[in-house]
């Protein structure tokens, strides 16, 4: 598939939910993260780890989105153990969540290039199968990191908080009053299958909080 008008046309990668599960496409993605749209957040995600003294535990940007082209920051919780295995933070990852996420995008009219995802705790806090529940110090850590990532970004208009651990820095003063913050339930099967309107909510939400920031512009 190609990429759409407007995003990095130096290759064709298969923008579909699960794809990263495909090795032929992680590689691919891997020989993308020095391009200049996305190596400031390599650099920055590679910043994280050696001051945290780790490594694949946090999972790098995904350089199909946009970048530090992008207009919009999904902030999520934390790095499932799919994201680890690919190594990115992407809707592409082969678990149900980031299919979710990955419809959720789509359906509501964000294209990849106007997009990037990252997660307020970076690191993997799970066990291989099941994620904890983020600690309060682990959030607040996040945030100063996030509160330097923002910083990165060329036009960021807003964040999007996913899920209540997420939203629970929404209001922080650290981050610009200028960029628009939004709040979206966590994509999980356990929130999206519950109630079949639950998925028209966040298609919902996500709509009108693109609608608003095409009004800002």
């Amino acid at each position: 598939m190609m990429l759409p008008k407007g995003e990095n046309p130096r290759i064709e990668l298969a923008d579909e939910a699960k794809s990263l599960g495909d090795l032929n496409v992680r590689e691919l993605r891997f020989k993308l993260l020095g391009d200049p749209h996305v190596k400031p957040l390599t650099d920055f995600v590679t910043q994280i780890r050696n001051a945290k003294k780790i490594g694949s535990e946090i999972p790098f940007f995904d350089p199909f989105d946009g970048g530090i082209e992008a207009r919009v920051l999904f902030v999520l919780e934390a790095p499932g153990p799919k994201s680890i295995q690919s190594g990115f933070i992407s809707c592409n990852n082969p678990d149900e969540t980031a299919k979710n996420m990955f419809h959720f995008i789509h359906n509501s009219g964000f294209s990849r290039g106007e997009i990037a995802l990252w997660n307020i705790v970076p690191w993997y806090i799970g066990n291989g199968t099941k994620i904890r529940k983020p600690k309060r110090s682990e959030i607040k850590e996040g945030l100063s990191w996030l509160v330097k990532l923002v910083e990165l970004f060329k036009k960021l208009d807003a964040i999007i908080f996913v899920g209540n651990n997420a939203a629970s820095i929404m209001s922080t003063e650290e981050i610009s009053a200028k960029i628009k913050r939004f709040h979206i339930p966590h994509p999980s099967p356990l929130f999206v299958n519950r109630r079949a309107e639950n998925k028209l909510r966040i298609v919902e939400l996500l709509t009108n909080a693109r609608h608003e920031l095409l009004l800002r512009r």
